[in-house]
């Protein structure tokens, strides 16, 4: 509940399709293929992200709640760097 996850036993992996093996057949490959692509932007970004507020890296000592707050928090900052250029950031 909460999570789409890749449909097994179909190729997932980008690589898989680059490869130019075989076209995407199908709702499910289409379904991997936009997945695993979706999954290889967020996990750039949680690196970016991570770099960038060393805090994230140190989060199992906080209570959740404060977790949350934190994650949050930074998640606004990143957003409000990136659509201000005015406050160009060269990490971004």
């Amino acid at each position: 509940m909460g999570y789409l996850k890749p449909y097994p036993e179909t190729r997932y992996h980008l690589a898989d399709f680059a490869r130019g093996s075989r076209p995407v057949h199908g709702r499910q490959e289409n379904f991997n293929k936009a997945h695993s692509s979706l999954r290889s932007v967020i996990e750039r970004t949680l690196g970016v992200w991570k770099k960038k507020w060393h805090i994230l890296s140190k989060m199992p000592q906080y209570k959740f709640k404060k977790q949350r707050s934190i994650v949050l928090a930074t998640m606004a900052l990143h957003n409000f760097i990136r659509r201000h250029p005015s406050r160009w950031d060269p990490e971004f």
